[in-house]
């Protein structure tokens, strides 16, 4: 039997109304807050890593300056010695590197600098064509020369060359140039001395050197003589009475500090050299008797090299009461670099002659609120075994300091 389907027309299907999408934040309501606690988490912990692994608080820690890869950084430390911030700070050193201060210096306080100077291949060329290739830790074209065995005067001229040339000469590393000085014999009003010079000629000399023309002189080879090695050029008054007299020119002195040795060490490291000037004065003479001089004419003849001198700041250390003692004078009296003009200095306002009793030898001839801090507590300590508070009345008197450490 068939059955037949109605013939009434069906309804339209009506389309799915759409539903709102599911909020998984809505579904888990705590899930902002572990996302946000997990981000702070991961920032927490690059801050961590940048910092060499260590948290930025508490008394222990120390701000210092570290420069490295040619980058200077500025970043909190627990570490208590050099050789310990660069091992918290993963830094792998090759034989040839060189740092400063040394590994085992300890780190004294804030702004404590490290330097660590990577060793790489240079290329060091003399004009003369002789060329050393070697492995240096030095930043400066002229220090990298002498590290590599040239000997470079003052007025040589030591470059880095165009990287180009380097590539096109197939050089090791960077390439270094030495342009050499020309040494030039003058004798000025006759007085003879050597210097190296640069210039082109006579001429260029004299307005190198600040040589004054005077009216009448003769110059002898003329200006326009060409500066060769081993010139020699005389310099001959005219009409004029005139006294030449030879000056000293101080050599500038370096001092580096060694938180290793005890603040009474002492190095000459580099031995240095003054230099010397000539000065020319013309003579005023009345009845054949000189009544006065005036200076027209100097030159320097040597060119000064810096003396650079290693000094100790290592004290004995004043811990327990004493230290503290020391600690409150110093919250009293000033601090380390105090220097408010009126004749006393530093942390414990020393004056100048109490200053060269008690310092330690090599600190004697500078500024208290110049030497180190450490320098500064020995003296204290030196002056308070001799005088016990007495020198600090006011501040002992109101800290009521007790003289019972000596």
């Amino acid at each position: 039997m068939k059955i037949f389907k109605s013939n009434k027309s069906k309804k339209p299907k009506s389309k799915p109304v759409p539903q709102p999408q599911s909020d998984p934040l809505h579904k888990h309501p705590f899930m902002v807050p572990i996302a946000t606690l997990f981000g702070l988490i991961v920032i927490s912990s690059g801050f961590f890593l940048a910092f060499g692994g260590q948290t930025l608080q508490g008394e222990d820690v120390r701000r210092v300056n570290v420069y490295l890869d040619d980058r200077m950084r500025t970043l909190p430390t627990r570490a208590k010695t050099v050789k310990e911030l660069l091992s918290r700070l993963n830094v792998q050193l090759q034989e040839e590197d060189v740092v400063e201060p040394g590994l085992n210096s300890p780190i004294l306080g804030d702004d404590f600098s490290v330097n660590v100077y990577r060793a790489k291949p240079v290329t060091v060329v003399d004009e003369s064509g002789k060329k050393i290739t070697a492995k240096i830790a030095e930043s400066t074209p002229a220090g990298i020369a002498k590290k590599a065995g040239f000997r470079v005067y003052p007025e040589d001229k030591v470059t880095f060359a165009d990287p180009d040339l380097a590539i096109k000469d197939k050089v090791v590393g960077d390439l270094i140039m030495i342009d050499r000085a020309v040494l030039a014999n003058v004798n000025l009003y006759g007085n003879a001395f050597s210097l190296r010079t640069h210039a082109e000629t006579v001429g260029d000399l004299l307005v190198e050197r600040h040589i004054k023309e005077i009216q009448g002189d003769n110059i002898l080879p003329s200006k326009d003589t060409k500066i060769t090695e081993g010139i020699t050029i005389f310099i001959v008054p005219a009409g004029k009475k005139v006294a030449i007299r030879e000056e000293a020119i101080p050599a500038p002195e370096e001092t580096k500090l060694d938180a290793t040795k005890k603040a009474d060490y002492f190095e000459i490291l580099e031995p240095g050299r003054e230099g010397k000037r000539v000065v020319v004065y013309e003579l005023k003479i009345i009845d054949g008797r000189e009544v006065s001089r005036k200076e027209i004419q100097s030159l320097v003849s040597i060119e000064p090299v810096k003396k650079v001198v290693l000094r100790g700041t290592k004290t004995a250390g004043f811990d327990g009461g004493f230290g503290a003692a020391l600690a409150s004078l110093r919250s009293c009296e000033g601090s380390y670099t105090s220097n408010t003009g009126n004749g006393y200095y530093g942390a414990y306002q020393f004056a100048a002659g109490t200053w060269r009793t008690n310092a330690p030898a090599g600190y004697r001839d500078i500024l208290p609120s110049d030497a180190p801090p450490a320098v500064q507590d020995q003296a204290a300590a030196t002056l308070y075994q001799r005088s016990g508070w007495t020198p600090w009345p006011a501040c002992s008197r109101n800290l009521g300091l007790q003289d019972i450490y000596r």
